[in-house]
């Protein structure tokens, strides 16, 4: 028997008949009972009591014989067997006042008037059964089947997104060595639990080989115990030990990551115990349980790190052996080496630094809003709509500031203030279909109430857009650095500059609060180009323009088909601001390294201009300067449509 009681109470036998017809498909996972008076209903509660079963859906006639429904639901309210069921209300022509009140007490959850369309009553059930079966059934998964879907997988995602999380931050506070002894703990616990321990958990003798230098590593290496050694060959064919590591240890990882060569040859030094992970067992750790996830994820991050943090140390090792050279030999040799080693490092601290506070801005954000949009009063309503409108802002480009204008003036003689009719804009909400379907039945405070509450789902989708765009922004660079320490080269690829402008201004959008962003797109064909690279000249450019304006003035970003192209080979994007602009004398000045206009307490090495000037000439363009003081700066960059000679 069904742990799980949906209870009708009503006095006609032909409505009883009619509503227990209904929800038949429900008899799968629910027990279905009916009943024709308040009497038998409260015998029929004494009797589930007595069964361990939960009234999970109350629904019963307003106008019973011997007890008005609303009145019955109060005594429900009282009884702690019965308070959390959720209760539905039948009835004809009752009073509206009555009915608010009852919802406002969390006597009543729905009301549904008689007589009902066939289909209101079962999606009504289902929907309050969905939210009974959310808050007291630890597993809600096994209801998927008969109740809303959606609603069931959504809060379960959130809640394992809530343990992951919580997971991570845990093993972030342990030392490297409580994180190493609890994951493999964990780890030989999972394998144990698929019978893989065997296959994985390995013990070797001194010298064993686990990667070899040029060749693709198939497994990943995971040190429990014991050492192992890196080596490098030398053009003399010897080889040059790098590094020992102990326990803790991932030996093979880019290799295996991205499928390339190995860079070092990795054996043991003793006897040491390892856990072996081929591309199958890997998936399964990262698609593993709560607790091993945020362990492994934790653990390959901090790898990551020291070597980044092993690689910039080498090389500066090696920058003071080079000191002891010949003056003239180190002249030449360290003005190279440490120009690019300046470079590369500064440059990656400084694009890093946006995408890294964005995502970090946009996850507090989350955790403010989700609940705010989850606890709500008006989610029950308003859910679905404000779930279409986040999923619709994650994946559409925002208007142009003349469109925005445009239909925020048309819909005005719906809305009473500008500013509400923009944010149905911005929600695009704003179809006379809208307007008559959602909003046209709501009085003044509950429009702005409804519009604030969809508009937290459109920031929502906002902030996991802007998660998604930073992340791979970081991938990208992370790739460019592996690139460049291989010299290997990026992947052309061709994409729409609009789109990489938009992405740009997503990471920057905390700055931007006090700065208005006016955009005049001319539809654009998408060029070709090394995506990493262009993304660090629109964030060069905008970044320059949003310190010189202090955080408030306008910025005008411009795409357009090049007037001098005449047969439209040629694009030019044109980032104009109203900062106090650049002296003319220092114009020719400003593409010189070193050179900076930063003013006191900014940072500024004096290298974004260079830098977007040779990746502009990279890509055979040019970028012209334009600037007149205290009225203006204009950046104006031209790129071919077609690049054939990139690589």
């Amino acid at each position: 028997m069904s742990q799980y009681v949906i209870l009708c109470v009503e006095y006609d036998p032909s409505f009883l008949k009619q509503m227990l017809d209904e929800l038949q498909p429900l008899t799968s996972q629910f027990v279905v009972i009916g009943v024709t008076t308040v009497a038998d209903a409260r015998q029929k509660l004494h009797e589930m009591h007595q069964n361990n079963q939960n009234p999970c859906v109350i629904v019963c006639e307003n106008q019973m014989p011997d007890i008005q429904g609303s009145v019955f639901f109060v005594e429900l309210m009282q009884n702690i067997f019965t308070r959390d069921s959720r209760k539905i209300l039948l009835g004809q022509d009752t009073n509206a006042h009555t009915l608010i009140e009852a919802v406002n007490s969390a006597r009543l959850d729905y009301f549904i008037p008689k007589p009902w369309k066939t289909g209101d009553l079962l999606q009504t059930v289902v929907a309050q059964a969905t939210t009974h079966i959310l808050a007291k059934d630890p597993n809600p998964l096994a209801f998927l089947q008969t109740l809303e879907h959606d609603r069931i997988i959504q809060t379960h995602l959130q809640k394992q997104f809530r343990k992951i999380q919580d997971g991570f931050l845990e093993s972030s506070a342990m030392t490297d060595q409580e994180l190493t002894l609890k994951l493999i703990g964990a780890m030989y616990t999972h394998f144990a639990s698929t019978n893989n321990v065997n296959k994985t958990y390995r013990r070797y003798s001194a010298n064993h080989k686990l990667t070899v230098e040029g060749e693709t590593s198939k497994f990943l290496w995971f040190v429990a115990k014991g050492e192992v050694v890196h080596k490098k060959q030398l053009s003399d064919g010897t080889l040059q030990e790098v590094m020992k590591e102990g326990e803790g240890a991932i030996v093979g990882l880019m290799s295996f990551v991205s499928n390339e060569k190995a860079f070092v040859s990795t054996q043991t030094t003793c006897s040491t115990e390892v856990i072996k992970l081929d591309r199958e067992a890997f998936a399964e750790v990262m698609s593993a349980n709560n607790e091993l996830l945020p362990l492994f994820t934790n653990l390959l991050i901090r790898h990551l790190n020291r070597r980044l943090r092993k690689s910039i140390s080498t090389e500066l090792k090696l920058q003071e052996t080079l000191k002891t050279l010949s003056f003239a030999e180190q002249k030449l040799i360290e003005s190279e080496k440490m120009s690019v080693l300046g470079q590369l490092v500064a440059g990656v601290a400084h694009e890093l630094n946006n995408p890294v506070a964005a995502i970090i801005r946009s996850t507090e954000h989350l955790k403010e809003g989700i609940p705010y949009i989850l606890d709500s009063d008006l989610s029950r309503e308003w859910y679905p709509l404000g779930r279409d409108v986040m999923l619709r802002s994650m994946t559409s480009p925002p208007l142009s500031t003349s469109e925005t204008r445009a239909r925020t003036k048309a819909v005005t003689q719906w809305y009473d203030s500008m500013s509400l009719a923009r944010k149905v804009v911005q929600l695009e909400l704003d179809g006379e279909n809208h307007y008559k379907k959602y909003f046209k039945k709501l009085n003044e405070s509950q429009l702005e109430e409804v519009i604030d509450y969809l508009n937290n789902f459109y920031q929502m989708g906002n902030f996991l857009r802007n998660i998604e765009v930073c992340g791979s922004r970081i991938a990208e660079m992370v790739k460019g650095l592996k690139t460049h320490a291989q010299q290997d080269t990026l992947v052309k690829r061709t994409e729409k500059v609009q789109d990489q402008l938009e992405d740009t201004l997503m990471i920057f959008s905390n700055k931007l609060k006090n700065i208005e962003i006016v955009r005049e797109y001319q539809e654009l064909p998408p060029i070709e180009c090394l995506p990493a690279e262009l993304n660090q000249v629109w964030t060069n450019l905008l970044s320059n323009s949003i310190e010189a304006m202090k955080e408030q003035g306008i910025i005008r970003i411009t795409t357009q088909m090049s007037p001098d192209s005449q047969d439209e080979t040629m694009i030019q994007v044109i980032v104009e601001d109203n900062g106090p602009g650049i002296p003319q004398a220092h114009l020719q000045q400003i593409f010189d390294i070193n050179y900076t206009t930063k003013r006191e307490g900014n940072f500024g090495l004096g290298i974004g201009l260079t830098s977007c000037q040779q990746i502009v000439r990279k890509h055979q363009g040019k970028i012209v300067v334009e600037s007149e003081e205290t009225v203006y700066t204009r950046v104006t960059v031209t790129l071919p449509v077609r690049n054939p000679e990139l690589e």
